[in-house]
């Protein structure tokens, strides 16, 4: 019993010691970028409507360009690279497309192995649900159309932009709150609505955001499943309506 007892002590000490290391680590962590601040300059000029065959004469010059540090989704590169293009600020930025079984379809969020290095050796993931729920299944990444599944790339980019200058410190809060709180949760994503239509992708989230609130009208569980969330997001009709605030980025727009 004793020996049991030691060992537990043990345990319990070094635990302490690894939140304490960690503590002191997220704390002394002020190794992030300054405001990251958008040049519609940089922007290529919005397309109301995307189309793989269309866009695949551009694939290699896409990837030269916006390539660099990523691991494109396989079988899904063209969107991501179409989506990454109307990111100028993560153009340097390590960011990892993965596929996994998860609830939520499509998400992003930093490396855990790497939020505590300095920022410019951090990388981000967007993980791609290959498996969800079976109410989910109509919404799945795989199931979208393609203008929407560029749309709900760019949205989930916007969500690495809003990381890149924050510490360590100021993400792990952003994750509490958003575990805990359904009032920030939801200004949080309409928030990140908002930065992916002023990147110029404001037809292609319309797009996604059309498709899924079709399906959520004709599929009683996937509107259970859903529930209040959906308010979390814009909607067509607000989409448009943002869109509609921005002439100086979507005048020119390409039918």
């Amino acid at each position: 019993m004793k020996r049991l007892g030691r060992i537990f002590k043990y345990l319990i000490v070094s635990l302490l010691a690894i939140i304490l290391v960690v503590f002191v680590l997220l704390l002394l962590d002020n190794d992030y970028q300054s405001e990251v601040k958008l040049d519609v300059q940089q922007l290529p000029t919005p397309r109301k409507i995307h189309t793989q065959a269309q866009d695949a004469s551009q694939f290699q010059q896409l990837k030269a360009k916006f390539g660099k540090n990523k691991i494109l989704p396989k079988g899904y590169e063209l969107q991501a690279l179409i989506a990454l293009s109307h990111y100028p600020e993560l153009k340097e930025i390590p960011i990892k497309f993965m596929f996994q079984e998860a609830y939520i379809p499509l998400s992003s969020r930093p490396d855990p192995a790497t939020v505590l290095l300095p920022w410019r050796k951090r990388t981000y993931l967007v993980v791609i649900s290959t498996k969800s729920v079976k109410a989910f299944e109509s919404i799945l990444f795989k199931n979208l159309p393609y203008n929407g599944q560029i749309g709900v790339i760019g949205h989930e980019l916007a969500h690495t932009v809003s990381y890149l200058d924050k510490s360590a410190l100021q993400i792990a809060r952003i994750g509490f709150k958003y575990a805990t709180s359904a009032v920030y949760q939801k200004s949080f994503e309409r928030a990140t609505d908002l930065r992916t239509i002023r990147h110029g992708l404001g037809y292609q989230l319309r797009s996604m955001s059309e498709d899924i609130l079709n399906k959520i009208k004709r599929i009683p569980a996937l509107a259970k499943e859903v529930g209040q969330t959906k308010e979390n997001y814009y909607t067509p009709q607000e989409i448009t309506q943002q869109i509609a605030k921005m002439p100086e980025l979507y005048s020119k727009v390409h039918q």
